[in-house]
Protein backbone atom coordinates (compact mmCIF):
# COMPACT_ATOMS: atom_id res chain seq x y z
CA UNK A 1 0.00 0.00 0.00
CA UNK A 2 1.28 3.32 -0.80
CA UNK A 3 0.44 6.94 0.44
CA UNK A 4 -1.98 7.43 -3.09
CA UNK A 5 -4.01 4.32 -2.11
CA UNK A 6 -4.99 5.81 0.96
CA UNK A 7 -7.43 8.70 1.87
CA UNK A 8 -6.07 12.03 2.91
CA UNK A 9 -8.13 11.68 5.82
CA UNK A 10 -6.59 8.30 6.76
CA UNK A 11 -2.55 9.74 6.12
CA UNK A 12 -2.99 12.71 8.52
CA UNK A 13 -4.91 10.04 11.08
CA UNK A 14 -1.82 7.85 10.28
CA UNK A 15 0.75 10.99 10.90
CA UNK A 16 -0.95 12.17 13.86
CA UNK A 17 -0.96 8.95 15.48
CA UNK A 18 2.56 8.20 14.60
CA UNK A 19 3.99 11.90 16.02
CA UNK A 20 1.83 11.27 19.38
CA UNK A 21 3.30 7.50 19.89
CA UNK A 22 6.73 9.09 19.10
CA UNK A 23 5.83 11.72 21.69
CA UNK A 24 5.03 9.31 24.14
CA UNK A 25 8.89 7.60 23.95
CA UNK A 26 10.26 11.41 24.43
CA UNK A 27 7.98 12.15 26.82
CA UNK A 28 8.37 8.77 28.64
CA UNK A 29 12.25 8.80 28.48
CA UNK A 30 12.66 12.94 29.26
CA UNK A 31 10.84 12.53 32.15
CA UNK A 32 11.87 9.19 33.93
CA UNK A 33 15.82 10.09 33.69
CA UNK A 34 15.37 12.70 36.61
CA UNK A 35 11.96 11.35 38.15
CA UNK A 36 13.23 7.44 38.82
CA UNK A 37 16.98 9.15 39.53
CA UNK A 38 15.20 11.43 42.66
CA UNK A 39 13.02 8.05 43.50
CA UNK A 40 16.49 6.01 44.05
CA UNK A 41 17.81 8.54 45.70
CA UNK A 42 14.92 8.42 48.26
CA UNK A 43 15.69 5.28 48.34
CA UNK A 44 18.82 5.54 49.67
CA UNK A 45 20.75 4.40 46.17
CA UNK A 46 24.16 6.04 45.70
CA UNK A 47 25.34 8.14 42.84
CA UNK A 48 26.89 5.10 40.91
CA UNK A 49 23.81 3.48 41.15
CA UNK A 50 21.54 5.81 39.95
CA UNK A 51 24.00 6.42 37.12
CA UNK A 52 24.06 2.53 35.82
CA UNK A 53 20.23 2.57 36.36
CA UNK A 54 19.85 5.70 34.31
CA UNK A 55 22.85 3.93 31.65
CA UNK A 56 20.40 0.03 31.39
CA UNK A 57 17.66 1.84 29.33
CA UNK A 58 20.64 2.92 27.10
CA UNK A 59 22.07 -0.18 26.73
CA UNK A 60 18.73 -2.12 26.44
CA UNK A 61 18.00 0.31 23.18
CA UNK A 62 21.46 -0.32 21.67
CA UNK A 63 20.92 -3.95 22.17
CA UNK A 64 18.16 -4.33 20.96
CA UNK A 65 17.40 -1.87 17.64
CA UNK A 66 18.80 -3.91 15.65
CA UNK A 67 16.87 -6.79 15.99
CA UNK A 68 13.32 -4.08 15.69
CA UNK A 69 13.56 -4.17 12.38
CA UNK A 70 12.75 -8.68 11.99
CA UNK A 71 10.46 -8.11 14.86
CA UNK A 72 8.20 -5.28 13.03
CA UNK A 73 8.37 -7.59 9.74
CA UNK A 74 7.19 -10.84 11.82
CA UNK A 75 4.30 -9.10 13.56
CA UNK A 76 3.84 -5.93 12.29
CA UNK A 77 3.73 -2.84 12.77
CA UNK A 78 1.10 -1.80 15.07
CA UNK A 79 0.96 -5.07 16.93
CA UNK A 80 4.64 -4.02 17.74
CA UNK A 81 3.69 -0.25 18.56
CA UNK A 82 0.83 -1.77 20.86
CA UNK A 83 3.48 -4.13 22.57
CA UNK A 84 5.92 -1.33 23.30
CA UNK A 85 3.10 1.15 24.54
CA UNK A 86 2.20 -1.17 26.83
CA UNK A 87 5.46 -2.95 28.11
CA UNK A 88 6.71 0.89 28.62
CA UNK A 89 3.22 1.57 30.88
CA UNK A 90 3.10 -1.81 32.39
CA UNK A 91 7.52 -1.41 33.50
CA UNK A 92 6.65 2.32 34.86
CA UNK A 93 3.97 0.77 37.07
CA UNK A 94 5.79 -1.53 38.33
CA UNK A 95 8.61 0.65 38.93
CA UNK A 96 6.26 2.30 41.51
CA UNK A 97 5.91 -1.17 43.43
CA UNK A 98 9.27 -1.91 43.44
CA UNK A 99 10.03 1.18 45.71
CA UNK A 100 13.37 0.45 47.78
CA UNK A 101 14.04 -3.05 45.90
CA UNK A 102 16.53 -1.20 44.00
CA UNK A 103 17.94 -4.20 42.71
CA UNK A 104 14.37 -4.77 40.81
CA UNK A 105 14.70 -1.28 39.03
CA UNK A 106 17.70 -2.77 36.69
CA UNK A 107 15.59 -5.29 34.96
CA UNK A 108 12.63 -3.09 34.90
CA UNK A 109 14.35 0.09 33.67
CA UNK A 110 15.96 -2.08 30.59
CA UNK A 111 12.65 -3.19 29.95
CA UNK A 112 11.53 0.26 29.77
CA UNK A 113 14.36 1.21 27.83
CA UNK A 114 13.93 -1.28 25.24
CA UNK A 115 9.91 -0.36 24.54
CA UNK A 116 10.75 3.01 24.41
CA UNK A 117 13.36 2.88 21.92
CA UNK A 118 10.55 0.36 20.12
CA UNK A 119 8.32 2.51 20.34
CA UNK A 120 10.89 5.46 19.08
CA UNK A 121 11.99 3.59 16.12
CA UNK A 122 8.49 2.18 15.37
CA UNK A 123 7.33 5.18 15.03
CA UNK A 124 9.85 7.03 12.63
CA UNK A 125 9.48 3.72 10.36
CA UNK A 126 5.78 4.86 10.36
CA UNK A 127 6.73 8.37 9.52
CA UNK A 128 9.07 7.37 6.80
CA UNK A 129 6.27 5.46 5.12
CA UNK A 130 3.55 7.90 5.29
CA UNK A 131 5.04 11.05 4.85
CA UNK A 132 6.25 12.15 1.55
CA UNK A 133 10.11 12.71 0.20
CA UNK A 134 9.40 16.45 -0.26
CA UNK A 135 8.25 16.92 3.09
CA UNK A 136 9.97 14.04 5.28
CA UNK A 137 12.25 16.14 7.23
CA UNK A 138 9.75 19.03 8.16
CA UNK A 139 7.57 15.97 9.45
CA UNK A 140 10.16 14.26 11.17
CA UNK A 141 11.06 17.37 12.75
CA UNK A 142 7.87 17.54 14.09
Amino acid sequence: MTVRDISRSTYIRGLIAAIAAISVAAIGFGHSIPLFSILLERYGASDDVIGWNTGTAAIAAVIATPFFPRLIGRIGLKPFLLFCLGLMVLTYLLLAFAGDAVWLWFPLRFLFGFAGAGLFVGSEIWINALAPKHIRGQVIGI
